[in-house]
C-alpha cells in the first residue's frame, strides 16, 4: 500500500505537467489562429465570411464538421481558417455577431445618398431670373442714354434686391419718373412675360470732364476775357449743373454777380455782352433760298449777340429779327420771312 501511494505520489508532478501542457498547447492554438485572421486582412475576411453566412445553416457557424468542432473547441471568440472549406468559403467563425459585409443598395453610405443631382440643382436655379442679367441690363442701357455727355463718363450699377424673381427673356429697361442720368440715380428693369415684375436699382453716373474756375476776382459788369480762366478736371456730377464746360462760350460775356477767385465760372452768372445799343444803326437783312435782301435801320433797344429785337427801317416800319455777328465781325438784324 505504502508503495502504491508513493507511486501514485510520484507521478502526480508529471501528471500536472502533462495538464500544463495541454493547455498551453490550447493557447498556442488560439493565439495562431488569431494571427492568422489578422493576416489575412479585415477585408478579406469580411468578404469570405459574408461567403460562409450565406452557405452556412447556423449563422457564423462553418458546415464543415472540423472547423465547426474545432472552433467549439477554441471557444466562443475564436475564428478559425481550414484549408480546404469550400461549404463554408474557407472561413469558419462560431462569432454570431460578427459584422457582415455590405451588399446591399440599403448600406450605400449616407453622404452618396443625400448628394443632390447636378440636373436638379441647374434646373432649380433656372426659375429665377439670374440677378447679374438684371444687373448688366440696367448698366447697358444707361451707358446707351449718356453717349452725349461730354468728358469721360463712368457708370456703376448696384446689385439686385431680389434673387427670387421668375425666369425671363425679355428685360425691359427704363428710367423712372423723376430720375436723371446725373449723380446718384435709379433705373428701372421689368418683364412683360407671363408672370410680369419689375426691379429698381440703384445707379451712380459720372462724369469726368474740363470745367473752368476764376483766376481772378470777377466784379459784376465785368467783361470776361481769356486770362480769367483756369482750367480744372473733375466729376461734373458734384459741381452745380450750370458749370461751364467750353471756353469759347465764356469769352467775351459779361459776369451779372461776383464771382470769387477759384470758384466754379456758372453759365447762369453770365450774360452776353452787349452787341447793339438803342438807337444804333445796323443792317438789316433778309434770307430765303437763293436770294437775299437787306436794308438799314435803327435798333429800339440795346441787346447782345441771339437775342430778339426790334428795328424801324427808314421806310418807317418796325420789324423783328434776332442779333447775330457777321462773318467781319460786323452786327447785323436777322428778320425771319
Amino acid at each position: 500500500m505504502a508503495g502504491k501511494f508513493g507511486d501514485s505520489l510520484a507521478y502526480a508532478p508529471r501528471t500536472q505537467s502533462v495538464l500544463r501542457h495541454g493547455q498551453r498547447a490550447r493557447l498556442r492554438s488560439g493565439l495562431v489562429a488569431t494571427a492568422l485572421a489578422g493576416i489575412a486582412g479585415i477585408g478579406g475576411l469580411a468578404g469570405a465570411m459574408g461567403s460562409a453566412h450565406a452557405a452556412a445553416p447556423a449563422a457564423g457557424i462553418a458546415t464543415d464538421p472540423a472547423a465547426q468542432n474545432l472552433g467549439n473547441t477554441l471557444g466562443p471568440s475564436a475564428i478559425v481558417i481550414p484549408g480546404n472549406n469550400a461549404a463554408a468559403g474557407g472561413v469558419a467563425s462560431n462569432v454570431p455577431n460578427l459584422v457582415r459585409p455590405a451588399t446591399s443598395s440599403a448600406n450605400v453610405p449616407v453622404q452618396a445618398q443625400q448628394a443632390p443631382a447636378p440636373q436638379q440643382a441647374a434646373a432649380q436655379a433656372s426659375q429665377f431670373q439670374n440677378p447679374q442679367v438684371v444687373r448688366q441690363t440696367a448698366e447697358r442701357f444707361l451707358r446707351e442714354q449718356t453717349t452725349g455727355l461730354p468728358g469721360q463718363v463712368g457708370i456703376t450699377v448696384g446689385d439686385s434686391v431680389s434673387d427670387r424673381m421668375p425666369a425671363c427673356s425679355a428685360l425691359e429697361p427704363f428710367l423712372p419718373p423723376g430720375a436723371r442720368l446725373w449723380g446718384t440715380t435709379s433705373v428701372g428693369v421689368r418683364c412683360a412675360g407671363e408672370r410680369p415684375w419689375t426691379l429698381y436699382l440703384q445707379a451712380r453716373v459720372s462724369i469726368n470732364a474740363t470745367y473752368f474756375v476764376a483766376a481772378r476776382q470777377i466784379n459784376p459788369g465785368d467783361t470776361i476775357g481769356p486770362n480769367d480762366l483756369s482750367p480744372r478736371q473733375g466729376d461734373l456730377t458734384l459741381l452745380p449743373r450750370t458749370v461751364a464746360t467750353d471756353a469759347g462760350q465764356i469769352v467775351g460775356t459779361v459776369a451779372v454777380n461776383r464771382i470769387t477767385s477759384g470758384l466754379p465760372i456758372r453759365s447762369d452768372l453770365l450774360r452776353s455782352a452787349i452787341a447793339v445799343q438803342q438807337g444804333q444803326t445796323v443792317r438789316v437783312v433778309s434770307r430765303g433760298s437763293g436770294f437775299e435782301v437787306s436794308t438799314e435801320g435803327q435798333v429800339l433797344s440795346r441787346a447782345s449777340a441771339g437775342d430778339p429785337v426790334q428795328v424801324r427801317t427808314r421806310a418807317g416800319q418796325v420789324v423783328s429779327g434776332t442779333v447775330k455777328t457777321g462773318k467781319t465781325g460786323n452786327v447785323e438784324v436777322e428778320v425771319a420771312l
